[in-house]
């Protein structure tokens, strides 16, 4: 996450300079690639979350490409959080994660939403992180009991 210290404070250097700008609504993203240690556990992430059996006799050979969860994060001001889980198209077999943490400034307040990326950045980061990780070891430890 080196790179991403200078693209947050980027960020915030412009909208300072632009405190006029109209900004009601932000995301608060990460994306995530994880290898899979085997086809086998790979396919079976995307059994546990999608199950199979409910596809059958309605298409062939069902596979999953995309789940998204949405919710609140404890502690956070964001109006909600999504999940998303599919395929890696980096790493080969893998899976990935994203993250959107969605915000809504007062009154298109720029300077709020500002307030709110210095307050929830680094937060959304580490539970975006955390959360990917703690999933993926549970569809895991799943695969293997």
């Amino acid at each position: 996450m080196g790179h991403i210290a200078p693209l947050c404070e980027l960020v915030l250097g412009t909208f300072a300079a632009l405190q006029h700008t109209p900004v009601r609504q932000m995301g608060l993203n990460r994306d995530m690639h994880y290898r899979a240690p085997s086809i086998d556990l790979w396919n079976s992430i995307g059994h546990k979350l999608a199950p199979k059996e409910f596809w059958e006799g309605l298409i062939d050979s069902p596979g999953m490409q995309t789940i998204q969860i949405s919710g609140k994060r404890s502690h956070s001001r964001a109006l909600r959080l999504t999940v998303t889980v599919q395929p890696s198209v980096r790493v080969q077999p893998g899976v990935y994660f994203g993250t959107n943490e969605h915000f809504e400034g007062e009154e298109g307040s720029a300077r709020d939403l500002m307030q709110v990326l210095k307050d929830h950045w680094w937060s959304a980061q580490e539970h975006a992180k955390t959360t990917a990780e703690t999933l993926l070891q549970r569809l895991t430890d799943a695969a293997v009991s």
